[in-house]
Order: structure tokens, then sequence, then C-alpha cells
């Protein structure tokens, strides 16, 4: 008889230590800002429904650049909420056409919300070094309470020049669910041309206006929920400089040597 209360005992530590996963859902609400004021910091108030505490909140970010060179850069410093949740800048991609406020950074961030951020009073806040065009977009997903977000795979970057934002494959990753995240950081009035890949779902756009053209910033990003090993993203958009990320990310418990009990 204790042989076996051990066995089961055993058998029951494994299926919890094992990483399950469940559906990704959306939820409503939303939070956007833009400004073509030079600044530091840009700040939003959530509306339409609160961004509750146990929900995952994905930040869409597009600025004038800093960098001088295309890549990885970190213009996207930081994500701060009035609930002291804690955000994770998870990637920001520069086109950089070589100058400063030349081209465009795109940045994905999110964050696990522990304390909720209710309508009207919640505020989202993006900090960055100065710059002027800069706009974002935020929208709420729901998780398995419990559960943990993470990235898998390896991101895509992509500068496209003066052209259509091209398209973006991330691949070689477990059958299992993932969220697939795209930003596309847009030098142009908000308002042109998005349309979305085929299954995927807009995070919609949002940016500054206003003349020249080029002075301007526009957050754009898509998104699905799919069980696949490799996903590509290849929205239609006006052409002009831009810069796109695309990641996966999935939700599952804790591993076990991460977990209290």
């Amino acid at each position: 008889m204790r042989r076996r209360f051990y066995v089961l005992l055993a058998l029951a530590f494994l299926f919890c230590a094992l990483p399950a996963r469940a559906a990704w859902g959306t939820a409503a609400g939303t939070c956007s800002a833009q400004s073509k004021t030079a600044g530091t910091s840009l700040t939003c108030n959530v509306t339409g429904s609160d961004y509750l505490a146990g929900n995952v909140v994905f930040l869409w970010f597009a600025g004038d650049n800093t960098a001088t060179v295309d890549g990885n850069d970190g213009l996207l410093s930081s994500v701060t909420d009035s609930g002291s949740n804690v955000w994770v800048v998870d990637r920001c991609f520069t086109n950089s056409q070589a100058a400063a406020a030349a081209g465009a950074t795109g940045c994905i961030a999110h964050s696990k919300l522990t304390t909720t951020l209710t309508t009207a009073t919640g505020q989202i806040t993006a900090n960055f070094a100065s710059i002027t065009a800069k706009g974002f977009v935020t929208k709420q997903f729901t998780i398995t309470a419990g559960n943990v977000v993470s990235v898998v795979g390896t991101p895509g970057d992509l500068a496209n020049d003066a052209a259509d934002p091209g398209a973006i494959t991330v691949g070689s990753l477990a059958s299992a669910e993932h969220l697939w995240v795209r930003v596309s950081a847009l030098e142009r009035p908000t308002g042109g041309t998005w349309t979305i890949t085929t299954g995927f779902t807009t995070s919609t756009c949002n940016g500054t206006t206003g003349n020249p053209a080029a002075s301007n910033m526009d957050a754009c990003g898509e998104f699905i929920v799919a069980t696949a090993t490799t996903e590509t993203s290849d929205p239609t958009g006006t052409a002009v400089d831009s810069a796109s990320t695309f990641i996966a990310f999935n939700e599952a418990v804790p591993s076990a040597r991460n977990r209290i009990w």
C-alpha cells in the first residue's frame, strides 16, 4: 500500500511539472496615445473596459528612431502603469535610414497584470529617449489563471524602405497554440492603408498627423492565435519607410522549480 502511495505521488508530481497550455482569448478595453511634441514619455488612459488582474496586455509602439544603424536598439526603455504592474519590453527594431529621426522604430511590450487598471483612471506610460513623433496602442488578452507568458522561437525583424511592409516568418516551434504578434512602425500620418494578413486580427493603428508626411509615426499591428509550428505575417500598408518585428508567445504553467507551492 505504501509503495502504491509513493508511485501515485510521483506520478502526480510529474504531471504537475509538465507545462500545460490553454487557449489565448481577447477582452474588451483600449488604451492608446500619440504625440508630436518632443518628450521622453507618452501616457494613455484605459477606456471601454477595465484591464483586469490576471489578464495580459500587449503594447504596440512606434517612434522616431534614435539609433543610426538598423538593429535591435532599446528605444522603448520601459513601460509603467498606475497599478505598478511589471512590464517586459520584448523587442524593438529600428530601420534607421542612417540618421536619427530619418526612419522608424517599432516595439512590442507586455504585462501580465497583478493589479486591475480601471476605466478612466488606469494609465499606461511608455518611456523612451527624447523623440518627437510617437504613438502606441494596447490590447487585453485572457489566459488561464496562474499561467505565465514567454517568448518562443526566434523573433523576426524587417526594414522596408519606401515600400509596403513585407513578409516575416517565425518558425521551428513546437506544434502547440501560440499567440503571434507583429508591430509595424510606419513613417506616415495615421489613417493610411493597413490591410492585415488573412486570418489575423488587427491591433488597429494609432499615430500622429500633419505635414510633411514623413514627420509622423504610425503604430500598426496584427496578431493571430494558432496551433502551428510556423506562421507568416504579411500585411499591406502604405509604401513608406517602416520597421517591423514579429514574435511568438506561449502561455503555460510555471516550471516546477519556479512554482510556489
